[in-house]
Formats: C-alpha cells, sequence, structure tokens
C-alpha cells in the first residue's frame, strides 16, 4: 500500500511540476494552488451554465433535456481525454524502470488506472455534478441522487478503458513501419474530429427541441437516452446497458494494458541526427518542411492545437445550414447589421486563441535542441519557420469560413473586410507572439509532448495573452461606444502596431534568446 501511495503521490508531482518551467518542482505549493484556483473558476462557470440552462428550460418542462446535454458532453469530453491520452509519445517510459523495482506488477497497473481514474473524474465533476445538483432542485428523489453519485463515479471508468483499448490498437498497428508517428497523427485526428463533430451535431439542435418532440428526440441517441432513463427511472435493463457501456470498456482496457506491459514491440528507428541541406533546395524550406513533419508525426500536438481551426471552419458551414432569422434569434441582430461581422470577427480571435501552436514550437525541440544548435542554420529562418507553421495551420480555415460567411450571407464590403482582416491580423499576432512567448518561457526538460503542448507556462501565457488581445474591440466599444467602422480601423491599427512590435522583437532580442539557449 505505501509504494501504491508513492506512485500516485509521484504521478501528482509530475503534473504539479510541468507548470512550474524553471523552478521545477521546489514550488509545488505554487503549482497546487495555481492548478486549484484555475479548476474551481472552471466549475464556477460549469455551474453557472447549468444554472442558465436550467432557468431557460424548467419553465417550459424540459428540464430532461439539460440532463441529456450533460450526458452527452461528459460522454464526449470523456472520449476526447481517452484519445488524448493515447496520442502522447513518451520520451522515457518509467514502466521498465519500475516493473525492475521490487514493486508488485499489480501495484504498478493500479497506480496508472487510478491517476487516469482521478484525472478524469475531474472532468466529470465539471460537466456532469452541476447539472445533477440542478436537476434536484427541480426534481429531487433518493433514488436519483444515488443513481447519479454512481454514475460520477461509474463516467471515468469509459475514458480509462478507451484510452487502453485505443492505446493497444495504434501500438499493434503502427509501431512497426517507418512513418507511425504520421499514422498515429491521422488516427487520432480523425477519431477527434468525428467526436467533435458528433458534439455539435447532438448538441446544435436543442433550441428547436419541444416538449411534444423530447421522447423521439431522446430515442435517436440510445446511448445518452439509456443513460438518462438509468438516472430518472431506474431498472434493470437500464443498468445492464449502463454497466455494459463504462464497465466492460474498463475491464477489456485492463487486460489489454497488462497484456502490452513491460513488452518491446518492432518499431522503426532512424539514424539521422543532422539536417542536410542540399539538392538545390533552400535552407528556409528545408526548416519549414521540418516543422510541417513535427507538426503532423506528433498527435499530442495536433489534438491539443486543432480545435480552434476545427470549430472555426464548423462554424462556418453551420451559419451556412442556418435559417437567418435563427441566427438572428440567436445573435439578438440582423445579420447585416455591421455589429453582427464584428461580433463575428470577435468569436473567430477568441477560438483561435487557443490554437498555441507555436508557442510549444521551440520547447519540442527538446533534448535534440542541440542539432539545431550545431547546424549551421540561419536564427531568423528559424523563427520565420516556426511562426509560418502556424499560419499554415491555423489561418485557411478562418479564411474559407469567412469567405463562406460572407458569400451566402451576402455581407457589405465592410463587414467583409471586418471578418477577414481582424482574425488574419490576430493569427499572425499569435504566430510570432507564440514564437516569443516560448523563448522567454522555454522548456526542454519534458518526457512527453503533452507536457508542453497543454499545461507549459509558455502556452499559458500565450493563450491568456491571447483572449486579451481578442476583446480588444469589445473593450474598446464599451468604453468609446464608437460605430463599427471606427472599431474596426482603431482595433486594426492597434493589431497592427502590436504585430510590428512583436516581429521586431522575435528578430532582434528573440535571436538573442535563442543563441542563449
Amino acid at each position: 500500500m505505501n509504494n501504491l501511495k508513492i506512485l500516485i503521490k509521484n504521478n501528482f508531482n509530475i503534473l504539479a511540476g510541468t507548470l512550474q518551467g524553471k523552478k521545477k518542482r521546489a514550488s509545488s505549493i505554487v503549482a497546487t494552488t495555481f492548478i486549484t484556483l484555475g479548476a474551481l473558476g472552471i466549475l464556477a462557470l460549469c455551474f453557472l451554465q447549468a444554472y442558465s440552462m436550467f432557468v431557460g428550460f424548467a419553465p417550459i418542462g424540459l428540464i430532461d433535456l439539460c440532463m441529456f446535454h450533460a450526458i452527452i458532453i461528459t460522454i464526449s469530453v470523456l472520449v476526447i481525454m481517452g484519445v488524448m491520452r493515447v496520442s502522447t509519445n513518451t520520451k522515457a517510459n518509467d514502466v521498465d524502470f519500475l516493473l525492475a523495482l521490487p514493486i508488485k506488477k499489480s501495484t504498478i497497473v493500479l497506480s496508472k488506472l487510478i491517476n487516469k481514474y482521478l484525472f478524469d473524474l475531474f472532468f466529470v465533476f465539471l460537466f456532469f455534478v452541476p447539472y445533477w445538483i440542478f436537476y434536484l432542485v427541480y426534481e429531487f428523489s433518493i433514488s436519483i441522487l444515488i443513481t447519479s453519485i454512481v454514475m460520477t463515479f461509474i463516467f471515468p471508468l469509459l475514458s480509462v478503458g478507451i484510452s487502453n483499448i485505443i492505446d493497444f490498437v495504434i501500438v499493434r498497428l503502427f509501431n512497426k513501419f517507418k512513418l507511425a508517428s504520421l499514422y498515429k497523427s491521422f488516427f487520432s485526428i480523425l477519431l477527434y474530429m468525428i467526436i467533435i463533430g458528433l458534439m455539435l451535431l447532438k448538441t446544435f439542435s436543442y433550441s428547436f427541441v419541444t416538449a411534444d418532440s423530447l421522447q423521439s428526440y431522446f430515442s435517436d441517441r440510445p446511448i445518452s437516452n439509456a443513460i438518462l432513463q438509468f438516472l430518472v427511472s431506474t431498472n434493470w435493463l437500464n443498468v445492464l446497458i449502463v454497466l455494459s457501456i463504462t464497465i466492460l470498456p474498463f475491464v477489456l482496457g485492463i487486460i489489454l494494458y497488462i497484456y502490452n506491459l513491460g513488452k518491446t514491440f518492432l518499431a522503426y528507428q532512424s539514424n539521422k541526427t543532422t539536417l542536410k541541406f542540399g539538392n538545390g533546395k533552400s535552407e528556409f524550406g528545408i526548416l519549414l518542411k521540418k516543422e510541417i513533419f513535427t507538426y503532423a508525426s506528433t498527435p499530442a500536438y495536433i489534438i491539443n492545437t486543432i480545435i480552434g481551426p476545427i470549430l472555426i471552419l464548423a462554424l462556418g458551414i453551420l451559419f451556412v445550414m442556418i435559417d437567418p432569422s435563427v441566427l438572428q434569434l440567436y445573435f439578438g441582430m440582423d445579420t447585416s447589421n455591421q455589429y453582427f461581422a464584428g461580433l463575428v470577427a470577435i468569436i473567430f480571435c477568441a477560438i483561435n486563441s487557443l490554437s498555441t501552436i507555436s508557442s510549444s514550437s521551440i520547447s519540442l525541440e527538446g533534448k535534440n535542441f542541440w542539432i539545431l544548435k550545431s547546424t549551421p542554420v540561419n536564427q531568423k529562418q528559424l523563427l520565420l519557420a516556426k511562426s509560418l507553421l502556424h499560419l499554415i495551420i491555423v489561418l485557411p480555415t478562418t479564411l474559407i469560413s469567412s469567405i463562406i460567411i460572407s458569400i451566402f450571407l451576402r455581407l457589405s464590403l465592410i463587414n467583409c473586410l471586418i471578418i477577414f482582416v481582424l482574425p488574419t491580423l490576430f493569427i499572425a499576432i499569435m504566430a510570432f507572439g507564440g514564437v516569443l512567448i516560448n523563448l522567454f518561457l522555454p522548456k526542454f526538460d519534458w518526457e512527453e509532448e503533452v507536457a508542453v503542448v497543454k499545461q507549459s507556462m509558455a502556452v499559458l501565457v500565450s493563450m491568456i495573452a491571447g483572449i486579451i488581445v481578442a476583446l480588444v474591440p469589445l473593450i474598446l466599444y464599451l468604453l468609446l461606444d464608437l460605430s463599427v467602422v471606427y472599431l474596426f480601423l482603431i482595433t486594426s491599427g492597434i493589431y497592427l502596431i502590436i504585430l510590428i512590435g512583436i516581429i521586431t522583437m522575435l528578430f532582434t532580442k528573440g535571436t538573442n534568446l535563442l543563441s542563449k539557449l
């Protein structure tokens, strides 16, 4: 039992340590406080969302729809967590080391499973618990209370099982191939896009649901409906369905995890340790190709940064599919209104702040950073290549969505410029600014890519700074109460000044920082 406690505590210390940058784990109290405050803030927002849904749907007798929404979101998030967990390429696997110690194999397995379970339980508390608490306020019963608590602790088993199953499949299918990392990336991103698509499909039509159509709406989603019926009207059939949905994948995942534990599978390895510049290819072209390949062959990099472009493209498609009168209902204004274009531009910028590709590009070099340092590459071209990667990944989907919205909603010229120019300038700020932030806050002593692309201080600072910059036009509107045209011109000027300042600093101070790393 002591070994189990030590392993669980060690995994938490690793998680806390990834947020501390150069101070590492010496400031564990600060990191723990940071995590706690962030968790409480997110939990408060989830309670606010649940409260808003129940206040809106309860008067028309649709409180079951609120729980249905919570179930769909929770399942989707857990599946995403399962996919994201197996998309990590570990540089140093501690399993082999632990197996060599006088620790029981069952203890090692149990510690791994408990850490995964506790991590996913946190997300269940965020997305599921607030809803059943409000549900009990409207429809209190002991049976609903008991089943809600049971589901809260059963739900995380689903993601743990899925991650172990997918991990087994990926290892068996792709490890032996030369381009194994690319295949893993495409496989992970395909699953990720399917999940996001289903989430949008299942949740977007809530506004069209009425009390008369509620049963048919539920019956069209059998898995989530079975869980809902388990919560509100428990019977043996629903119990068996819920257990098969959650516990069976968990049991199968454990069996496959134990089967893989400690075994070495055939894996392709490359002996290349230098960058070769030849065959008439430009140095910049080779550097950019390297950045693109690194991104495409790192599943954790893609999964944690592609959400912005996917959502932007999905919004563009949804705006075309939705009736303009419905859009007017959602936004509280006609689509021809210039404030509509400004609001869309702010939404695009805010969503793109989630794409922190460039802010982890330096750190991802990891322990191989010496290769770039020992190769006669131009530092400015290297920084430009890392910045351009962000633009290549993020900008096209935003431009495509802007074109789709402009054409199908027949926006005026000024509205088109607002939707095109502001997001483009914002993406450029995120691209060059992210590299600059990463130079100030590098992290090379990582063991898994997810510690850089999701948990590093550079990514956190980049995301917060991006949200602040995205809200500039809204802040100006609240302070100055200007027309949309003036807001557009002033915001564009501010964005342009910020962009020029960042680029100048990147290619002066940034190159000095790069040479000292």
